[in-house]
């Protein structure tokens, strides 16, 4: 398959969520990248590292039609040849953990007011091996408490939407915490999934305009995962 056709394969196909057994009943964001690599029907294609192919089906699941043909079609062709040593696989673990902690969950506090949460985190030192990656782990842990609290408040004070959201905050910071534990494993491929999980949780917890800011630095993150080499 050329560039022009897979340009528009991708212009013509529709992503859609989940798993499916053929492409004859849909794809998912993976499944369509196996497809324009010429690989066989799978979610998981050969070529692509495991942690982005983990990220990107999260990020397909959350997402509404519009967002993931707006910031995940861009990304196909950029995974395509991503799979790598497990030396590169760890290095992203980490890249993966500190765009999670330091730059996308403090945004998604500060768009929701939590700015002390905010704080806690976008302070820490950059996550960038083992020892970093527990202290994060570690500071992580002391906000799910404080967000868990405040979902805890939020269930009983007020009224359901925001419940959800307090809901949605806490669950992106333990899958924040996830992420750090999983990369001070000795960069754990799981880390793309919580990941992806958390960012996810972070944009469905923000309003409208909010996931405009948070879907974007998603991307930053998965194209800082690629450009690790």
């Amino acid at each position: 398959m050329n560039i022009q056709e897979q340009q528009a394969l991708i212009e013509s196909t529709i992503l859609t969520v989940g798993k499916h057994e053929s492409r004859e009943k849909g794809v998912c964001v993976m499944e369509l990248v196996a497809w324009l690599a010429g690989e066989s029907h799978t979610d998981f294609p050969e070529c692509v590292d495991r942690g982005i192919s983990r990220v990107l089906q999260k990020f397909n699941d959350r997402m509404n039609l519009t967002d993931r043909n707006k910031y995940l079609k861009p990304l196909l062709l950029k995974v395509i040849g991503s799979n790598a040593s497990l030396e590169i696989r760890i290095k992203r673990a980490f890249v993966t953990a500190d765009w999670t902690v330091r730059i996308i969950l403090p945004t998604a506090f500060d768009l929701m007011g939590k700015k002390e949460w905010a704080k806690k985190l976008r302070v820490l030192a950059p996550i960038i091996d083992i020892a970093t990656a527990k202290i994060a782990r570690d500071k992580t842990q002391e906000v799910k408490v404080a967000a868990y609290a405040a979902a805890t408040t939020a269930t009983a004070a007020a009224a359901a939407a925001a419940a959800a959201a307090a809901g949605d905050v806490a669950a992106a910071v333990a899958y924040a915490g996830d992420v750090a534990a999983a990369a001070a494993y000795a960069g754990d491929a799981a880390a793309g999934a919580y990941a992806g999980d958390a960012a996810a949780y972070a944009a469905t917890a923000a309003d409208d305009a909010g996931r405009l800011e948070i879907w974007p630095l998603a991307v930053n993150m998965i194209e800082a995962m690629i450009a690790i080499k």
